[in-house]
């Protein structure tokens, strides 16, 4: 059975909420659990889609994983990477198949903000997360903080750059 016919059933989503009693599911804009709450928030039009039935799985991988929170952005893209696996095997317990290329182009957004984030200002090298906000060059020694920002507004700030000799 494919997700569009598994989606046509008004009861695929009654059932997920009865089999997942220790989350609670709520309308909303848009598709995150939100781990302190133990909600996850769904957008009801985007779950009449097939793609919106592979968010609401993944971020129910989220939940049943009991992922929370991260210091290393490496973690996060391991995190998502983990919840789409669940989405996979939700996914055939409701006789559906997941997308593999609709995962793959989610995390392919992970990795490159992970990219973008952890490459040197100074010299475009890879640095290494120091702690939360910050990275530091192996190449050059810059030291540079990032925001919290997932996928907007992405900045990066100077901390400090190496002293040449």
């Amino acid at each position: 059975m494919d997700a569009t016919s598994s989606l046509n059933k008004p009861s695929w989503f009654k059932q997920l909420q009865l089999r997942y009693r220790q989350v609670t599911f709520v309308p909303g804009d848009s598709f995150r659990w939100a781990a302190a709450e133990r909600t996850l928030y769904f957008d009801p039009r985007a779950l009449q889609t097939e793609e919106g039935s592979y968010d609401l799985l993944h971020e129910l991988g989220h939940a049943l994983l009991g992922h929370a929170s991260y210091t290393y952005d490496v973690t996060l893209v391991q995190m998502e990477a983990e919840a789409w696996q669940q989405a996979s095997l939700l996914a055939e317990e409701s006789g559906m198949q997941l997308s593999e290329p609709y995962a793959q182009a989610s995390l392919e957004t992970y990795r490159d903000w992970l990219a973008k984030r952890s490459t040197c200002p100074t010299c475009a090298s890879t640095g290494i997360q120091k702690n939360k906000r910050t990275y530091q060059c192996i190449n050059c020694r810059c030291a540079w903080r990032v925001n919290d920002a997932k996928f907007c507004a992405l900045r990066r700030t100077t901390a400090y750059a190496a002293r040449s000799n």
